[in-house]
């Protein structure tokens, strides 16, 4: 390790392409103006999921920053990412939020990875709009990794029923965090565990959703 690499909290080569940075942050020039030209993905309510938005397409350098995040903990990303999330919520115009949660792990592999990357980001999005982020959801089974599956199908069946409110939430608006959606499979089950433990609407927030590109 370079002494560059002990002083700066971040590579000196762009996370996301690869190219020298200029020590100027993560992310170099060219793909902070990428991120800057992608649009926040929104969508109509489906299922108990009353709002739902993302920061980016998943598709160049979000899906990368996601990748550097998630894989590679790369933990100084999360609250640029947060910022970008929150920007994206409003652009959407949700509704305020009564409290912030996220997707949560497993025991067994929270305790393997050390870290949620969903929770941090949700920390991080409660440091934005100053609404408190709780723990209100846990994992009643253990699942398999939605990444591993192939089709919204099986993805469903994988977490249906996986996930449990902690509390009443009656009459309670959430916003949910994750770091990707994709065929939105987790994000309902959250939805639907929330609902049935009163909340009246669910808002999910994540930094960028698979296929927003295309549309």
């Amino acid at each position: 390790m370079v002494l560059a690499e002990i002083l700066y909290p971040w590579p000196l080569k762009c996370v996301c392409c690869g190219r020298p940075t200029g020590g100027d942050g993560p992310v170099c020039k060219g793909c902070l103006a990428k991120l800057e030209r992608d649009a926040p993905a929104h969508e109509l309510a489906v299922g108990d999921l009353d709002y739902l938005a993302a920061a980016h397409p998943y598709a160049g350098p979000a899906g990368a920053l996601v990748r550097m995040l998630k894989y590679r903990n790369v933990h100084c990303l999360a609250a640029d990412m947060a910022r970008e999330m929150w920007a994206a919520a409003q652009a959407a115009e949700f509704p305020r939020a009564d409290v912030i949660t996220w997707v949560p792990m497993h025991w067994r592999r929270r305790w393997a990875k050390y870290f949620n990357q969903a929770e941090m980001l949700a920390r991080h999005v409660s440091k934005q709009c100053h609404i408190p982020a709780k723990r209100l959801l846990k994992r009643v089974r253990s699942c398999k990794q939605q990444a591993r599956l192939k089709g919204p199908a099986a993805r469903y069946a994988n977490v249906r029923g996986a996930f449990r409110a902690r509390k009443s939430l009656t009459g309670q608006t959430v916003l949910l965090i994750d770091d990707v959606h994709t065929t939105g499979a987790t994000a309902q089950a959250c939805a639907l565990a929330l609902k049935q433990a009163g909340a009246e609407q669910v808002l999910l927030l994540t930094y960028c959703r698979v296929g927003a590109d295309r549309e």
